[in-house]
C-alpha cells in the first residue's frame, strides 16, 4: 500500500503542474492583441498609359545611331514613378527624366534598323 501511495501522490502532483503550466501558457497566449490588421485578396484592372509626342534625338558623332528619346506620357490618374524606354529590343533605358509628364531617356540603337520602341512606365 505504502507504494500505490506514492505512486498517486506523484500522478497528483504531475497532473497538477501540468495544468499550472497549460494554464499559464493559455494565459500568456490570451494577451497578445492585434489592432487595426486586414488581410485579402482580390484583382482589379491594370490600365495603361499613353505614350504620345515621340521624338528621337541623334548621338552627335555618329547620327546613325540614337542618343535618347522623348514623350509625354498621359492617361494615368498619377505622373508614372518610373519610366524606361528602348529601341528594337536592344537595352533598356535608365530611368527617365520627367518634366511635366514628359519623359527623356538616354538610349542607344541603330537608326537604320529600329523597328519598334517599347516603353514601360509604372507608377
Amino acid at each position: 500500500m505504502g507504494i500505490s501511495r506514492v505512486i498517486n501522490r506523484r500522478s497528483a502532483v504531475l497532473g497538477l503542474l501540468l495544468v499550472i503550466l497549460a494554464t499559464a501558457g493559455f494565459g500568456f497566449a490570451a494577451t497578445n492583441n492585434v489592432q487595426n490588421s486586414r488581410a485579402g485578396d482580390g484583382e482589379g484592372e491594370i490600365a495603361g498609359y499613353n505614350v504620345t509626342n515621340i521624338s528621337y534625338g541623334l548621338n552627335a558623332t555618329d547620327p546613325e545611331q540614337f542618343a535618347s528619346v522623348s514623350f509625354d506620357v498621359a492617361g494615368g490618374q498619377v505622373v508614372p514613378t518610373t519610366v524606361q524606354a528602348r529601341i528594337g529590343g536592344g537595352t533598356w533605358s535608365a530611368p527617365c527624366t520627367e518634366s511635366a509628364s514628359r519623359f527623356t531617356c538616354s538610349i542607344t540603337g541603330d537608326v537604320e534598323s529600329a523597328a519598334t520602341l517599347q516603353v514601360v512606365a509604372v507608377q
